[in-house]
């Protein structure tokens, strides 16, 4: 879990007291108006509602009173004014009776006396049963003799009316007291609150001051740890400054939020412009072909979905202008305690490893090509030294057979000799160690001498040889056996791709004082542009399809005793119109002088 901060718990403890403290105060200062609303509300609904209930349920009785009286007096006396009397009270009754059910109506529902509706209705039924039962004798429909003999009855059914009204008078009584009992609880709970805020803000003053020394005493240690993580983050930035590999920070959306300077110099993305950009359509949208990556697969943003590590060797982000670079990456989870709250993508730039790796490959693959070539190109050789020397052992033969299988004796043995020493040549080559023994001599006799060589070669193949050579004479400083193995080469190489009836010409020509160029010039196949760019490689002739015999040794060998010369070699070709190797050499050899050995600078 992640280790609080000293002081967090203070201060939050020390906002909670004031938080508590403000609570109380505004309490206060609304708890007592809105009671105070309540009250009077309540009172107002009494006023309106229920004090004048009372007197109209009270004189519904008295009504009710008044009509038996001018009953009986209309009985003894049978006057017409008891009659009135009698229908001015249930008149009355009848007023009152309206006015406290329209008072009932309109009652709110928190003032609602209880079985005051039923109260009311039972006075009315009662009332009309006790009307009833009199208006046959008041309309002098019977006799009041006859109605006399009927009395009982008809004053218990007066009884029963007046105890209704007796009862709605007692319900409206008990209504209204307990109206005044709910306005006097209002009151009761209104002081309990205001005394009970007033004690809980004297606690959360105390409470505020107590925490707040505690507070104002952390707030120098706070001020020290702060500045202590100050300077960490300083250190950390700096190391991500320093480190070569790019570090991505990214939230849990995959937005990115932090870039260091070696992820803004590997991606091209200045920092302002990559944060709160998505960090896989930033640089991991495509795969090294170009195709689109979906984000369901993208295992970066798997990862951090799933607040795990990640380590791969073998991924590819794209760059500002939409280069793809090979990357090994590393995806670790950010977190604060256990929550999770994003990740960190480092990323270390492969391209020279990869180049590494195919350079080294290539090695291998050369050296393959070697063991290949050397075991094939040996294979025969010795195989026609074995079998003819079996010969010579196992069988009497004349002495001209016999010469003729010592001379290819010696021929495979010269073949082998001159595969071992191109070979040797190759590996000094390489190692830098390539003598060069200089010394002058002329460019017409190196030429010619080249020619006679590969002369019998040439009409064996009906192939002429010519030479085309300035007319002053030329004279150069140089190692006169690798320049004729230079022009031997190319002879070899031209004698062998050109058919016959062409001609293959050998020439040479002085530049500007300082250099002489010589070329050989064949009418073969030609070279394509692609194999031109590979022509001078090691063993490279071997995968052609058109090979005619040979190491692949040859042109590489050439390369390399040229520039050991300080000169250049180059092609000229197109297809089917053959080819011209040229070459050059300085007139001296810098560092040198004649008849003493140079060791020149190590070959490209």
């Amino acid at each position: 879990m992640a280790e609080k901060a000293p002081g967090t718990g203070v201060a939050l403890g020390t906002a909670l007291p004031v938080f508590l403290l403000l609570l109380t105060l505004l309490a206060l200062a609304l708890v007592p108006v809105y009671m105070d609303r309540r009250i009077s509300r309540a009172e107002a609904q009494v006023e309106r509602y229920v004090e004048p209930a009372v007197p109209l349920a009270v004189r519904m009785e008295s009504f009710q009173v008044q009509q038996m009286a001018a009953l009986r007096g209309f009985l003894l006396s049978g006057e017409g004014a008891y009659r009135e009397a009698y229908r001015r009270a249930r008149a009355r009754e009848d007023e009152a009776r309206g006015a406290l059910s329209t008072l009932i109506q309109g009652m709110p529902s928190e003032i609602r006396i209880e079985a005051l509706g039923a109260a009311l209705e039972m006075n009315y039924e009662s009332s009309v049963r006790w009307h009833q039962s009199v208006q046959e004798v008041l309309n002098e429909e019977i006799s009041r003799a006859a109605f006399l003999r009927e009395m009982d009855r008809k004053e218990e059914i007066y009884r029963e009316s007046v105890a209704a009204s007796r009862n709605l008078a007692e319900t409206v009584i008990q209504g209204a007291e307990a109206e005044r009992d709910r306005i006097d609880a209002l009151r009761s709970l209104e002081t309990r609150v205001t005394l009970g805020l007033v004690a809980l803000g004297l606690v959360a003053t105390l409470l505020v001051f107590f925490l707040g020394w505690r507070l104002w005493s952390l707030v120098r240690e706070s001020e020290a740890r702060r500045q202590e993580a100050l300077r960490a983050r300083r250190e950390a930035d700096a190391l991500l400054r320093a480190t070569g590999d790019g570090v991505v920070g990214m939230d849990l959306d995959g937005r990115c939020t932090f870039l260091n300077r070696a992820a803004v110099e590997l991606l091209g993305y200045p920092a302002r412009l990559a944060q709160g950009r998505d960090v896989h359509e930033l640089l991991h949208h495509s795969r090294p072909d170009g195709t689109s990556y979906p984000r369901s697969a993208c295992p970066i943003l798997r990862a951090l979905n799933e607040g795990r590590a990640l380590s791969a060797v073998n991924e590819t982000l794209w760059n500002a202008d939409g280069t793809p670079f090979p990357v090994q990456v590393s995806v670790r989870a950010l977190r604060e305690g256990r929550d999770l709250q994003g990740a960190v993508l480092t990323f270390t730039d492969m391209t020279k490893t990869r180049a590494a790796e195919a350079s080294l490959r290539r090695a291998l693959r050369t050296r393959d090509e070697v063991l290949a070539v050397v075991s094939h190109d040996l294979l025969n050789p010795v195989s026609t030294i074995y079998s003819t020397a079996g010969f010579l052992l196992d069988l009497e033969l004349p002495r001209d057979k016999a010469r003729e299988h010592l001379v290819a004796i010696k021929r495979s043995a010269r073949r082998m000799n001159r595969l071992i020493q191109d070979l040797l040549d190759v590996a000094r080559m390489e190692g830098g160690r390539l003598p060069v023994s200089v010394e002058t001599f002329s460019l017409a006799d190196v030429v010619e001498e080249a020619v006679r060589i590969h002369e019998a070669r040439g009409k064996e193949k009906s192939v002429e040889l010519t030479t085309r050579l300035p007319e002053e004479e030329v004279t150069l400083s140089a190692d006169r056996d690798r320049i004729l193995q230079v022009l031997s080469n190319l002879l070899d190489n031209a004698l062998r791709f050109s058919p016959p009836e062409r001609e293959v010409e050998v020439g040479g020509r002085m530049v500007d004082r300082r250099q002489v160029v010589l070329w050989v010039s064949d009418q073969g196949p030609g070279i394509s542009p692609e194999d031109q760019a590979r022509l001078f490689d090691r063993f490279w002739q071997v995968k052609r399809r058109d090979r005619k015999g040979g190491a692949g040794l040859g042109l590489s060998i050439v390369k390399g005793l040229v520039e050991a010369h300080g000169g250049r070699v180059w092609v000229e070709s197109r297809e089917g119109k053959g080819a011209t190797f040229f070459f050059s050499l300085p007139l001296l050899l810098p560092g040198s002088s004649s008849g003493k050995e140079a060791t020149p600078p190590r070959s490209s």
